[in-house]
């Protein structure tokens, strides 16, 4: 779908890469990385016990960017990056942010 890119799922054990588009539904429902990434969480967390190893294979690193990300606009773009915490088995989204303004 325009705009949004690919789901690109890298297993590091193996080294496979599956690319497939993101699903209309989901382009509906979310807007950017946010959504998207908290859905492929939970869709992940539905096939493995989400009591995993945080640091096991079976645990996954999801990264994604906002709406704007890929355009041209002058006004930044955001990386969301989703995981579970080693420490207290929660999940949490991180973002780390590029703002352009006065950059030269």
């Amino acid at each position: 779908m325009f705009g949004y890119g690919d789901i690109v799922r890298i297993d590091l054990s193996s080294g496979a890469i599956i690319r497939e588009p993101v699903p209309p539904a989901l382009v509906k429902k979310f807007i950017g990385g946010m959504g998207i990434n908290d859905w492929l969480l939970w869709e992940h967390f539905l096939q493995v016990d989400p009591r995993v190893d945080p640091m096991s294979e079976e645990n996954v690193l999801i990264a994604g960017v906002g709406p704007l990300g890929g355009t041209a606009t002058c006004f930044g773009t955001k990386t969301k990056f989703t995981f579970q915490v080693s420490a207290d088995g929660f999940f949490r989204g991180c973002d780390q942010r590029r703002d352009v303004r006065g950059a030269t």
